[in-house]
């Protein structure tokens, strides 16, 4: 859920947890461009895409931890009609 904060300075600033912000960030290097319309730069595509695999690894290494099946595992398996 977004919250809009105001910081010390008076300007708003608005916060997302990661879920919007993994969502938002694919959306913007999809489209090559931020949210006010201006093109990424290569560093800002850069950002990104790091925050992005980052996410991709915790939620493997969670999955692995706990012993649950991803998605795709999920999903591959489903289509054989198997249990694992």
């Amino acid at each position: 859920m977004t919250s809009a904060v105001k910081n010390k300075n008076g300007k708003t600033v608005i916060l997302l947890n990661p879920a919007e912000k993994g969502v938002r960030y694919s959306h913007e290097l999809k489209f090559k461009t931020k949210r006010n319309g201006k093109p990424l730069t290569p560093a800002e595509a850069g950002f990104r895409m790091g925050y992005l695999k980052a996410r991709s690894e915790e939620a493997e290494i969670y999955v692995k931890k706990n012993g649950l099946k991803s998605k795709k595992r999920r999903k591959d398996n489903s289509d054989f009609g198997g249990e694992e």
